[in-house]
């Protein structure tokens, strides 16, 4: 019942930063939806949720080097709702959320390291296709060379234990907590991740393309740069401590190296980019929670906690 609660409060709360969010935004929003291509921007909402999902799909494959199996629906809902609550201040509440969803043996410990994984991997996946953008105008083969060595790097982050083995050895150190970590047992095929890197970035990219087109009516190499400047805000916003979901710090060096990129771009422009770059993934994930909470009203067939698993929790 606590943890029910819990799990309310945190959603909850998150939710009202979204909408806090939104109404600071929305005289600029109002006044870009005059102009809006709304067939391509619900193509652009459609093709980031489904980036969304191949993310969470990954996310299961990882929980399960951590020998934790849940089922696709339960997945769903610790990615999907994990999302909005990370827009509390703070860097604990998506993984404090997630952890009332589950009451498996190891399933904590499981979680922490499995969204390390996901991140370290997604952070790999951003900056291989930010940087091959950026040199794909320069040299074709260096572009296909830096996406490929990311490919590789997230290889050895998703099916070996890198991240698993530092954080071990400095659990060690404390004594009591050592029998509380759970187990890593790397498996994961290379056809996976390589399918899972492909389509991520594939799918963010054209996903991004599609927004700023008909929001904007940018050209495809227009629309190209933007994407690396958004790239480098979003890498930027994810290695920040503070800032709720890199809220802030994200728009603020997506300008900056717009503009120290290309001073002839007016701030207004850059900051309506911004803007809507935040909305347009606040509606991935808000529309991807209505699709969660849809299915489980219609159908019914998740049972509230999962069960299965194995390992020692730590808490």
């Amino acid at each position: 019942m606590q943890k029910h609660l819990i799990r309310r409060a945190l959603f909850t709360v998150g939710f009202v930063f979204l909408l806090l969010l939104l109404w600071h935004s929305a005289d600029q929003l109002l006044k870009l939806l005059q102009h809006l291509h709304w067939g391509y921007f619900a193509l652009s909402v459609l093709v980031g949720i489904f980036v969304n999902f191949i993310a969470s799909l990954f996310f299961k494959q990882l929980l399960g080097k951590y020998t934790i199996h849940v089922s696709q629906f339960m997945i769903c809902k610790l990615f999907f709702f994990g999302q909005i609550t990370k827009y509390i201040p703070g860097k604990v509440w998506a993984l404090w959320y997630q952890t009332t969803l589950l009451q498996t043996l190891g399933s904590t410990s499981a979680l922490i390291f499995a969204n390390f994984d996901l991140m370290g991997v997604l952070l790999i996946n951003v900056s291989a296709i930010t940087l091959s953008l950026l040199l794909l105008k320069y040299s074709i083969s260096l572009a296909i060379l830096v996406f490929i060595a990311g490919l590789f790097a997230s290889w050895i982050v998703a099916a070996y234990c890198p991240i698993y083995i530092i954080f071990k050895k400095i659990i060690s150190y404390f004594k009591k907590m050592q029998h509380k970590v759970c187990d890593c047992h790397p498996k994961l095929a290379f056809s996976k991740l390589a399918l899972f890197y492909v389509l991520f970035a594939l799918g963010n990219f054209t996903a991004q393309l599609l927004m700023l087109y008909a929001v904007f009516n940018f050209s495809t190499e227009e629309a190209t740069q933007y994407i690396i400047y958004l790239g480098l805000g979003w890498i930027v916003g994810v290695l920040a401590i503070i800032a709720p979901g890199g809220i802030g710090i994200k728009e603020f060096f997506f300008v900056f190296f717009a503009h120290l990129s290309n001073q002839a771009i007016s701030l207004e422009v850059l900051t309506s980019i911004a803007v809507v770059s935040r909305f347009w993934q606040i509606l991935q994930e808000l529309l991807g929670v209505s699709l969660v909470m849809g299915y489980e009203k219609v159908f019914k067939k998740e049972p509230k906690h999962e069960t299965l698993g194995s390992g020692h929790d730590i808490k």
